[in-house]
């Protein structure tokens, strides 16, 4: 019985390592490009707001007849910003760490909805009849 060397953990341990700031690169991507589109969505209907009012303001002063001004109708409320609440229960539990473990947890599930998603697409054994027909 020879006794062989672990080094190979080293390199999974690295691996994984590496893995794991892939992925929670790619859920701070995601986040960020969602925050984009709800920020780009709130300035519209702010901009939307401040059209109308100034075109109140004109036609109260008599300055221009009725006037149909086009707005935003997909009025986002405001409201505090989606996930606000979880952020700060885990930058208490976590501290420091907390959006990395946050990024982790992105990745992990975002694995699982992949793999979920590729587990429909699969054909489900057995996919061919079984013959249990027992003739004597």
């Amino acid at each position: 019985m020879e006794w062989t060397p672990v080094s190979s953990t080293a390199t999974e341990v690295a691996e994984w390592h590496k893995q794991e700031q892939v992925a929670y690169w790619k859920s701070r991507a995601l986040s960020l490009e969602y925050e984009n589109k709800m920020l780009i969505r709130h300035l519209r209907n702010v901009y939307a707001k401040q059209t109308e009012d100034y075109a109140n303001y004109l036609k109260d002063q008599g300055q221009i007849e009725d006037v149909a001004v086009e707005t935003d109708t997909r009025h986002v409320p405001l409201v505090e910003p989606v996930g606000k609440k979880r952020r700060e229960e885990m930058d208490k539990l976590y501290g420091k760490k907390a959006s990395k473990i946050m990024g982790m947890e992105t990745a992990v599930q975002l694995n699982y909805d992949l793999h979920l998603e590729d587990a429909g697409k699969l054909a489900h054994w057995p996919h061919t009849p079984l013959n249990l027909r027992f003739d004597n």
